[in-house]
């Protein structure tokens, strides 16, 4: 658990992971504006960073889209006053095409090109100087530490002259997680426009990292971190996210935060429920599915099963005793279940204790053996007594 130290921003978290925030959990969050009167703007997100870079801390801009997080790299890169080298992609069509058929193919280029999600994960132009923050986007040496999502500073460039065009051959970075200064070269990967129709793009794998998405930011624990949370958000869960990325309330500072936007997912919840129920019955559930909760996108029905819903519901519904007995005792052993419970005081419960054991094979037709204990004889304990005294001699 990240926030370990931090006990008042771990509940914090624990209640709004499933939507329960109240009037002193958002008072708490009010406290950590970089603003006072409402969402703070670019200049202010950029003077915050450097006010905190200068105290000597590593802060990291978490915001909901990628256009938001160029916004601000832009402007951080070019307050830096180093010199800016643009670097370009080079992209080889790999398949032979039907002169007749290249129009389509460059069309669909084009539309892939900017597209990063399309290219592999490298960008078509980077945008980098000496002091930059960066993040590489791919692992290059899992055993050093050399790993997707790794964010660093550059040191340095290395070039080459070809005539009169320089060339950059090798980045420098040095990697917070790293001792020494690693020096990045160029990837080069497939990715496909067309079916059957690839091209290959070389480039540094590397990203302007001063701002970097909230999805992109899955994984890391945060000292510092200025986060937008506010109406940009749009998925469920994604504030949550943003926000447990950081250790501690005092390094949260907030660009924005909307409540309305604090959602947690409906079949999520229910799949915690059912897992608590079948593994751990001693826990209760975590929350109630009700409209609170967001459900994820669901598939647009087809004209037929839109007719048939239609039918359903003009047909008047009717309950036996026993259907309405079984509903009524179904929906009291869930009133009782659903009890509010902070996560976080479960974490020194025993779930496999000796009664959930027993419980748990007595429903799946188990039997719980003994644990096996064994003696050795004398001459055992005489052999192992030689090998001790062997291995252990000076």
């Amino acid at each position: 658990m990240r926030q370990s130290g931090d006990q008042q921003y771990a509940d914090l978290l624990s209640n709004l992971r499933v939507r329960r925030m109240t009037e002193e959990h958002y008072n708490m969050l009010q406290t950590r504006f970089i603003t006072g009167d409402g969402k703070a703007n670019v200049q202010s997100i950029c003077q915050t960073y450097k006010t905190l870079a200068n105290k000597g801390q590593s802060p990291l801009i978490l915001m909901p889209k990628t256009t938001l997080c160029d916004e601000v790299n832009v402007v951080m890169l070019n307050e830096i006053n180093t010199t800016i080298h643009r670097i370009t992609a080079v992209d080889t069509l790999d398949t032979i095409v039907d002169r007749r058929l290249m129009k389509k193919v460059q069309q669909a280029y084009d539309k892939s090109e900017e597209d990063v999600t399309r290219t592999v994960g490298l960008e078509k132009h980077l945008q980098l100087c000496v002091g930059c923050k960066v993040m590489l986007k791919r692992n290059k040496n899992v055993e050093a530490g050399l790993v997707n999502g790794l964010v660093g500073t550059v040191t340095s460039f290395n070039t080459t002259t070809q005539g009169n065009i320089t060339l950059i051959d090798r980045i420098a970075v040095k990697f917070d997680k790293i001792d020494n200064i690693v020096n990045i070269k160029k990837d080069s990967a497939s990715f496909e426009v067309l079916k059957s129709i690839y091209y290959t793009r070389k480039q540094f794998p590397l990203m302007l990292a001063f701002a970097i998405t909230i999805h992109k930011s899955q994984g890391l624990s945060l000292q510092t971190a200025i986060v937008d949370a506010g109406s940009s958000t749009f998925r469920p869960g994604m504030t949550y996210v943003a926000l447990s990325q950081v250790t501690s309330l005092t390094g949260l500072h907030l660009v924005a935060f909307d409540r309305s936007k604090v959602a947690c997912d409906q079949k999520a919840v229910k799949e915690y429920n059912r897992l608590r129920r079948l593994y751990t019955p001693q826990l209760v559930d975590l929350i109630s599915v009700n409209k609170s909760c967001t459900e994820s996108r669901k598939r647009k029905k087809t004209t037929k099963e839109a007719e048939a819903d239609q039918q359903k519901r003009k047909k008047p519904r009717t309950k036996t005793k026993q259907t309405a007995g079984k509903s009524e005792s179904h929906q009291q052993q869930s009133a009782k279940r659903t009890v509010g419970i902070n996560i976080f005081d479960c974490c020194n419960v025993q779930s496999v204790d000796e009664l959930v054991q027993t419980t748990l094979c007595t429903q799946m037709n188990l039997t719980i053996f003994p644990q096996a204990h064994s003696e050795m004889s004398p001459s055992h304990k005489s052999v192992a007594r030689q090998l001790e005294q062997h291995t252990f001699a000076r």
